[in-house]
C-alpha cells in the first residue's frame, strides 16, 4: 500500500517526494442487485449539517471536486456521479460516453467526452463573480466544458444535501470508486487550466471526505449516510 501524495496535484499510484499521514482508501459504489422495489441502492447521502458552516444549496460561487475511477457505461444508461438534493436540482452525471452537466428545468447543459479508464480529477465550478455568472467543468486541471453562462437562480432541492453515485428512475448506480470529494462556497478553479490543491489541503473548505474507512467530513467528524458500499483499500491518489 502506498501512502503519498502526487506533488504535482494529478492522479500518481506513487510518488516518493511526499509523504501523507492520509490512509490509502476510496470509497466502492457496489453493483446493484436485483430484486423487488425498494431494495438498497449504492449511494452516499452527504447532509448540510456535516458541513463547517452553511449549506450545500447556494446562489453564491461554489466548487465541487472530488477523483472517480471512470468506468464504461452502457449506451443509454445515465449514472449520476454526484447531485444537488435527491432529486437532482443539478447533477453531473455520465451519460453513455460523456460526462454531462445538467440543472433541473434548464435546457443549457455540459456535454464532454469520458475520459481513459483509470482515476480522474472532477470539478465543477460556479463562479458568481463574474458577469455573466458561469459554471465550468474541469478534468484532471483543464478546463474541458463551459464556461457556460448561468445568473440563476439555482432551484430548490428537496433537501440540502449531496447525493453520489444514486440511481434515479430506474437507473443503476455508479458502480466504481470515489475519493477525495471536496466542497466549498468559493470558486476554487479559473481560467483554462487550474492547479489541483494537494489532498492535505484544508484551508477555505467546508467539507472534505478522504474515505478512509469512514465516510466522516475530515474538518467536522460527521459521518454521513452510506448504502451498499465498500472500502478499497488498494486505491492511492
Amino acid at each position: 500500500m502506498v501512502d503519498a501524495v502526487d506533488d504535482s496535484g494529478v492522479v500518481s499510484q506513487s510518488d516518493d517526494t511526499a509523504v501523507s499521514s492520509i490512509p490509502c482508501s476510496a470509497i466502492k459504489f457496489l453493483p446493484d442487485s436485483s430484486g423487488a422495489d425498494g431494495e438498497v441502492r449504492s449511494q452516499l447521502s452527504i447532509f448540510h449539517d456535516a458541513l463547517t458552516d452553511g449549506g450545500f444549496a447556494v446562489d453564491s460561487s461554489f466548487t465541487v471536486e472530488f477523483y472517480t475511477w471512470f468506468i464504461d457505461v452502457e449506451p443509454g444508461e445515465s449514472r449520476t456521479l454526484v447531485s444537488l438534493g435527491q432529486d437532482m436540482a443539478w447533477r453531473v452525471k455520465v451519460d453513455g460516453s460523456e460526462v454531462v452537466f445538467e440543472i433541473r428545468d434548464h435546457e443549457d447543459e455540459i456535454r464532454v467526452d469520458v475520459p481513459s479508464p483509470g482515476f480522474h480529477h472532477v470539478a465543477l465550478v460556479y463562479n458568481a463573480e463574474v458577469s455573466p455568472k458561469q459554471v465550468s467543468l474541469y478534468m484532471d486541471g483543464t478546463r474541458v466544458g463551459g464556461p457556460l453562462p448561468f445568473d440563476g437562480p439555482w432551484p430548490v432541492p428537496e433537501s440540502d444535501s449531496l447525493r453520489v453515485a444514486r440511481a434515479a428512475d430506474g437507473s443503476p448506480s455508479w458502480s466504481s470508486q470515489v475519493d477525495l470529494l471536496r466542497f466549498a462556497q468559493s470558486a476554487r478553479h479559473d481560467g483554462l487550466s487550474s492547479q489541483i490543491e494537494p489532498k492535505t489541503s484544508i484551508d477555505g473548505w467546508q467539507g472534505i471526505w478522504h474515505f478512509s474507512g469512514d465516510t466522516a467530513n475530515a474538518l467536522t467528524g460527521v459521518e454521513s449516510d452510506a448504502q451498499h458500499v465498500e472500502y478499497d483499500t488498494q486505491v492511492c491518489l
